[in-house]
């Protein structure tokens, strides 16, 4: 049995490494495979000597977010036409709840939108069901943009990087020989590299973390123990060795400034990782929109995302050929791109 999954919180290439070292040493696993650009893996198992549940957990166990809607549950955007009033929606939320695998229904009546959360691959029994009712429907072209997270390692990584530039400050300053004692007093650079250190570098220890309950230690391990050692080590020579009268060196900003480093490294990949995800896009909206389905000999026009395995399609001379399928009749020239 083959299934889809969305995956949240893979950052590299390791990551989905990761995922499919430890997936693939579960028994009744037969093969998996780790799309980092789509956050997605495709698991080929078998059902009865592992559960489908058992998979997500084991994935949670290695500090990632599966997401059972991509397999079982998904969010589907419909565009409606013909409501004039909340009776209208009323109407139209109530058949698409009837209808089963249907878990939330909601109408916009200002912006003619219809987000419905549904357990069946099929979109075309809710759009026949609103079509029932009097209105027309079809799935919005605008898809959901996932821009939570590379937001999220923005504002990460400008807190951190505002953060740090005291301490980098500090460090410039002592090389130069430029006077400044405020920024070389452990108080000042505690103040500044502790948020830096379990704020901005939060995720790193989450992962880390789950990285050694799981033992498949990574590189969060490594920028986790690392920075640690160093923020620890500026802790115990600001404030118990000088009790004693000894000077030693701090190393806030080691730490401050390898954990700002490594999350701006994270971001351009992010950034280019969204422009590969964006690319691949724009490959698949080169395939057709609409196929022709043929229904009993009525010829019926039917956009892609409401084909069925089973439909008969007709190609028309230089169209593009919409889905795979077998030719069953005739012979023609189309367009092969």
């Amino acid at each position: 049995m083959k299934k889809d999954i969305e995956i949240k919180g893979m950052t590299c290439a390791s990551c989905a490494a990761r995922i499919e070292r430890s997936l693939k040493k579960e028994k009744g696993i037969r093969t998996i495979s780790v799309n980092l650009a789509a956050d997605r893996a495709t698991v080929d198992y078998d059902p009865q000597s592992v559960s489908e549940e058992k998979i997500f957990e084991k994935i949670r166990h290695l500090g990632y977010e599966p997401e059972p809607e991509a397999g079982q549950r998904r969010s589907v955007e419909l565009d409606i036409q013909g409501m004039t009033c909340a009776s209208c929606v009323a109407r139209i939320e109530k058949g698409l709840s009837s209808l089963p695998g249907t878990r939330r229904v909601h109408v916009n009546l200002a912006t003619e939108k219809c987000f419905v959360e549904t357990e069946e691959k099929n979109i075309r029994p809710l759009i026949e069901k609103i079509e029932s009712l009097g209105y027309r429907a079809h799935q919005s072209e605008s898809s959901q943009n996932t821009t939570d997270s590379k937001n999220d390692g923005m504002w990460r990584l400008i807190f951190s990087g505002v953060m740090t530039l005291p301490l980098f400050a500090g460090m410039f300053f002592m090389l130069t020989g430029v006077p400044a004692p405020l920024f070389h007093t452990p108080w000042f650079q505690l103040l500044f590299a502790a948020p830096v250190q379990f704020i901005a570098g939060f995720p790193f220890y989450k992962k880390a973390w789950h990285s050694i309950i799981s033992l498949s230690p990574g590189m969060d391990l490594l920028i986790a123990m690392g920075t640690s050692t160093a923020f620890l080590y500026s802790i115990y020579n600001g404030f118990f060795r000088q009790l004693h009268g000894e000077r030693h060196e701090l190393y806030f900003e080691t730490s401050a400034m390898i954990i700002t480093l490594v999350l701006l490294g994270k971001y351009f990949e992010k950034r280019a990782k969204g422009k590969t995800t964006q690319a691949i896009r724009k490959l698949m909206g080169l395939a057709p929109k609409t196929a022709l389905v043929d229904i009993n000999g009525r010829l019926v026009t039917r956009r892609i995302e409401e084909i069925e395995p089973g439909d008969c399609l007709v190609v028309r001379p230089g169209e593009r050929i919409p889905a795979d399928g077998r030719v069953l009749e005739g012979a023609s020239y189309v367009d092969e791109s």
